[in-house]
């Protein structure tokens, strides 16, 4: 028996705290062989905080997305250019 398919993940993941409560946890999944399907993530930890602070857990998962996303800029390789980018 050999092992087949292996693949390395990255999982980076957060959590929105408003008044010293776990408001929401945001994660995102980079899969190494394709960069492109990162899967970014949010659960609603506690229900009432988030209705009563909605827009500051927003502003923290936006805040999330964009370091999400220059991680993964950051692990993409000089020449890993889509056909609709430009350099």
């Amino acid at each position: 028996m050999a092992l087949q398919n292996k693949t390395k993940s990255i999982n980076l993941t957060a959590t929105s705290v408003v008044s010293g409560l776990n408001v929401a946890m945001f994660s995102a999944n980079f899969d190494s062989q394709n960069l492109e399907n990162m899967v970014p993530m949010r659960s609603i930890l506690d229900s009432s905080a988030y209705r009563a602070n909605r827009s500051e857990v927003m502003q923290d998962q936006t805040d999330f997305e964009v370091e999400a996303y220059a991680l993964l800029d950051s692990m993409k390789k000089p020449n890993d250019v889509a056909p609709d980018e430009t350099v």
